[in-house]
């Protein structure tokens, strides 16, 4: 039987200094960071970026919901979502949706939302990233191969063009790549992707085959660095035509 992590110890717990350190990265992360809950789910906390993004106040803030921050969802919608997580159906659930600032102006996001305590106390933890340019990106990478040229080697998200016909070798990467892989460009280039990819061959050739069928975007995966370091990465990935092949481009994003 599986234990539930949420009720695993913290290592926060009986160190001030930790729990300090830990207050301090949840106020300076670049995410934005929400607990809400009650009978009318307004919110209870929210960070720095929260207030950066949205345009509200703090006091402003304490006076809405999530609701007043999403035009994509209704009530009901919402409900159902907090409902897989307070029957422990789910121990989180991942979306993407618009946010609404304070000035009327939308911007895509990625929601993490789980339970805070037990589920009797109807609390919620939201951690929201701004995904604009990340969609952008990948946007103007389908409408233009020109366009990806310029946009691939100057990004300063990790890029990768994989060929999903010759065994997933890297045919080409960014600098922003060489930077967080670790390995020079010549050797990254040419790599089979399942020597950073720790899942199994077939388990990759499987998942590359969803991507270029478009049947999935978005990947969470473990990816392994040259110092033998793991990290956790979530890659965007989709076909595109590159010099007459068909290569898979993978945006990766380190969510360790």
């Amino acid at each position: 039987m599986k234990s539930d992590p949420r009720s695993a110890p913290s290592f926060a717990e009986g160190d001030p200094n930790l729990a300090r350190k830990l207050s301090r990265l949840v106020e300076t992360t670049f995410s934005e960071v929400y607990f809400f809950g009650g009978d009318d789910l307004r919110f209870e906390y929210a960070n720095l970026a929260a207030v950066r993004n949205t345009g509200y106040s703090l006091d402003e803030l304490r006076g809405l919901t999530p609701l007043d921050l999403k035009p994509e969802f209704d009530a009901q919608r919402f409900s159902s979502l907090l409902q897989t997580l307070e029957r422990k159906t789910e121990s989180h659930v991942r979306f993407e949706t618009l946010h609404r600032r304070k000035d009327g102006s939308t911007y895509e996001c990625e929601v993490l939302l789980q339970p805070l305590g037990e589920p009797q106390e109807r609390r919620f933890a939201a951690i929201v990233r701004d995904v604009t340019d990340k969609k952008q990106a990948i946007r103007a990478l389908e409408e233009s191969e020109s366009r990806f040229k310029s946009l691939f080697e100057k990004n300063h998200s990790v890029m990768l063009l994989i060929d999903p016909e010759d065994e997933g070798r890297i045919f080409d990467c960014n600098e922003a790549a060489v930077r967080f892989y670790g390995y020079p460009r010549e050797r990254l280039c040419g790599m089979r992707i399942e020597e950073i990819n720790i899942l199994s061959p077939e388990e990759i050739k499987r998942e590359m085959e969803r991507a270029v069928k478009g049947k999935k975007t978005s990947f969470l995966f473990r990816h392994r660095l040259a110092d033998g370091s793991v990290r956790d990465v979530e890659v965007y990935s989709g076909a595109i035509p590159v010099e007459g092949k068909r290569l898979l481009y993978s945006i990766v994003h380190d969510v360790t």
